[in-house]
Protein backbone atom coordinates (compact mmCIF):
# COMPACT_ATOMS: atom_id res chain seq x y z
CA UNK A 1 0.00 0.00 0.00
CA UNK A 2 0.86 3.26 -1.22
CA UNK A 3 1.03 6.45 1.88
CA UNK A 4 -0.98 9.08 1.05
CA UNK A 5 2.43 10.79 -0.58
CA UNK A 6 3.12 8.02 -2.83
CA UNK A 7 6.22 6.59 -0.92
CA UNK A 8 6.56 2.60 0.28
CA UNK A 9 5.00 1.76 3.59
CA UNK A 10 6.78 0.00 6.02
CA UNK A 11 5.06 -3.06 5.55
CA UNK A 12 5.62 -3.31 1.79
CA UNK A 13 9.55 -2.29 2.92
CA UNK A 14 9.39 -5.34 4.85
CA UNK A 15 7.40 -7.76 2.19
CA UNK A 16 10.22 -6.75 -0.73
CA UNK A 17 13.25 -7.06 1.59
CA UNK A 18 11.94 -10.59 2.90
CA UNK A 19 11.28 -11.72 -1.07
CA UNK A 20 15.13 -10.68 -1.97
CA UNK A 21 16.03 -12.85 0.51
CA UNK A 22 14.08 -15.79 -0.55
CA UNK A 23 14.81 -15.30 -4.23
CA UNK A 24 18.15 -15.13 -3.23
CA UNK A 25 18.28 -18.21 -0.35
CA UNK A 26 16.47 -20.08 -3.26
CA UNK A 27 19.47 -19.33 -5.72
CA UNK A 28 21.67 -20.43 -3.47
CA UNK A 29 20.07 -23.71 -3.15
CA UNK A 30 19.73 -24.34 -6.63
CA UNK A 31 23.38 -24.24 -7.24
CA UNK A 32 24.17 -25.79 -4.06
CA UNK A 33 22.39 -28.48 -5.78
CA UNK A 34 23.69 -28.55 -9.01
CA UNK A 35 27.21 -27.51 -8.06
CA UNK A 36 29.74 -30.65 -8.26
CA UNK A 37 30.35 -30.19 -4.53
CA UNK A 38 28.96 -33.85 -4.23
CA UNK A 39 31.65 -36.33 -5.26
CA UNK A 40 30.05 -40.22 -5.50
CA UNK A 41 34.51 -41.49 -4.99
CA UNK A 42 34.55 -39.19 -1.98
CA UNK A 43 31.55 -40.54 -0.06
CA UNK A 44 32.16 -43.89 -0.98
CA UNK A 45 35.61 -43.76 0.37
CA UNK A 46 33.97 -41.84 3.53
CA UNK A 47 31.05 -44.72 3.80
CA UNK A 48 33.76 -47.55 3.98
CA UNK A 49 35.94 -45.52 6.34
CA UNK A 50 33.42 -44.89 8.70
CA UNK A 51 31.79 -49.04 8.36
CA UNK A 52 35.23 -49.81 9.29
CA UNK A 53 36.21 -47.55 11.92
CA UNK A 54 32.19 -48.89 13.62
CA UNK A 55 33.66 -52.14 13.42
CA UNK A 56 36.72 -51.41 15.13
CA UNK A 57 34.88 -49.13 17.90
CA UNK A 58 33.02 -52.37 18.90
CA UNK A 59 35.89 -54.52 19.23
CA UNK A 60 35.35 -56.46 16.13
CA UNK A 61 33.12 -58.23 13.47
CA UNK A 62 32.66 -58.10 9.79
CA UNK A 63 33.47 -56.17 7.31
CA UNK A 64 32.70 -55.90 3.25
CA UNK A 65 33.47 -53.34 1.05
CA UNK A 66 31.05 -54.29 -1.75
CA UNK A 67 30.65 -52.17 -5.12
CA UNK A 68 28.69 -51.97 -8.49
CA UNK A 69 30.04 -53.95 -11.10
CA UNK A 70 29.40 -50.26 -13.59
CA UNK A 71 31.61 -48.84 -10.59
CA UNK A 72 34.92 -47.17 -12.76
CA UNK A 73 36.57 -47.31 -9.68
CA UNK A 74 38.36 -49.85 -7.42
CA UNK A 75 38.04 -49.65 -3.83
CA UNK A 76 40.99 -51.47 -0.86
CA UNK A 77 41.13 -51.68 2.38
CA UNK A 78 45.07 -51.48 2.77
CA UNK A 79 47.38 -51.86 5.98
CA UNK A 80 50.31 -50.66 5.97
CA UNK A 81 51.68 -51.63 9.45
CA UNK A 82 54.64 -48.96 9.81
CA UNK A 83 55.66 -48.23 6.05
CA UNK A 84 54.35 -45.27 4.15
CA UNK A 85 54.31 -47.33 0.98
CA UNK A 86 52.75 -51.18 0.21
CA UNK A 87 52.65 -52.77 -3.39
CA UNK A 88 50.55 -55.56 -4.01
CA UNK A 89 48.42 -55.50 -7.02
CA UNK A 90 48.47 -51.92 -7.14
CA UNK A 91 51.01 -49.40 -5.99
CA UNK A 92 49.58 -47.84 -2.73
CA UNK A 93 51.09 -44.40 -0.64
CA UNK A 94 50.13 -43.00 2.97
CA UNK A 95 51.36 -39.91 4.72
CA UNK A 96 51.29 -39.21 7.86
CA UNK A 97 52.43 -41.10 11.45
CA UNK A 98 52.30 -44.40 10.25
CA UNK A 99 52.02 -46.82 13.29
CA UNK A 100 49.12 -49.66 12.62
CA UNK A 101 48.27 -47.54 10.07
CA UNK A 102 44.88 -48.40 8.32
CA UNK A 103 43.68 -46.77 5.11
CA UNK A 104 40.35 -47.35 2.66
CA UNK A 105 42.18 -46.38 -0.66
CA UNK A 106 41.46 -46.42 -4.66
CA UNK A 107 42.40 -46.86 -7.81
CA UNK A 108 40.88 -44.49 -10.25
CA UNK A 109 42.41 -46.09 -13.42
CA UNK A 110 45.36 -43.82 -13.41
CA UNK A 111 46.99 -44.08 -9.74
CA UNK A 112 45.55 -44.89 -5.96
CA UNK A 113 44.72 -42.26 -3.55
CA UNK A 114 44.86 -43.36 0.22
CA UNK A 115 43.24 -40.31 1.71
CA UNK A 116 41.06 -41.70 4.71
CA UNK A 117 43.12 -42.88 7.15
CA UNK A 118 43.96 -43.94 10.84
CA UNK A 119 46.65 -44.97 13.27
CA UNK A 120 45.04 -48.23 15.58
CA UNK A 121 46.25 -48.44 18.92
CA UNK A 122 47.51 -52.23 17.96
CA UNK A 123 48.21 -54.26 14.93
CA UNK A 124 45.93 -55.61 12.79
CA UNK A 125 47.87 -58.80 12.02
CA UNK A 126 46.04 -61.04 8.63
CA UNK A 127 48.52 -64.08 7.99
CA UNK A 128 52.21 -63.08 9.09
CA UNK A 129 52.53 -59.94 12.26
CA UNK A 130 54.23 -57.51 10.89
CA UNK A 131 53.28 -57.75 7.58
CA UNK A 132 51.29 -55.07 5.56
CA UNK A 133 48.09 -56.28 3.34
CA UNK A 134 45.39 -55.51 1.37
CA UNK A 135 41.69 -56.42 1.04
CA UNK A 136 39.91 -55.84 -2.02
CA UNK A 137 36.59 -54.96 -2.59
CA UNK A 138 34.30 -58.17 -2.30
CA UNK A 139 36.23 -59.89 0.00
CA UNK A 140 35.21 -60.41 3.53
CA UNK A 141 37.08 -59.90 6.67
CA UNK A 142 36.26 -60.61 10.18
CA UNK A 143 38.18 -58.67 12.73
CA UNK A 144 38.83 -60.27 16.44
CA UNK A 145 39.92 -58.19 19.38
CA UNK A 146 43.00 -60.15 20.54
CA UNK A 147 45.08 -59.29 24.17
CA UNK A 148 47.61 -57.11 21.94
CA UNK A 149 46.40 -57.41 18.52
CA UNK A 150 43.52 -57.26 16.26
CA UNK A 151 43.31 -60.74 14.11
CA UNK A 152 41.79 -60.61 10.91
CA UNK A 153 40.75 -63.50 8.45
CA UNK A 154 39.59 -63.09 5.52
CA UNK A 155 36.56 -65.05 5.30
Amino acid sequence: MVSKRGELTTTEIVEIVFGVAVVFVMAWLLYALISPGFDKTDETVQSYFDSFEKVMEDGGGSFLMWQPADEDKEFYLVYFQNRSFFEARRKFYSLGNNVNHVCVCYWDGDDTKCESCKNLDMPLVLGVAGESWVVNVGERIEIVKEEYYYNVIKI
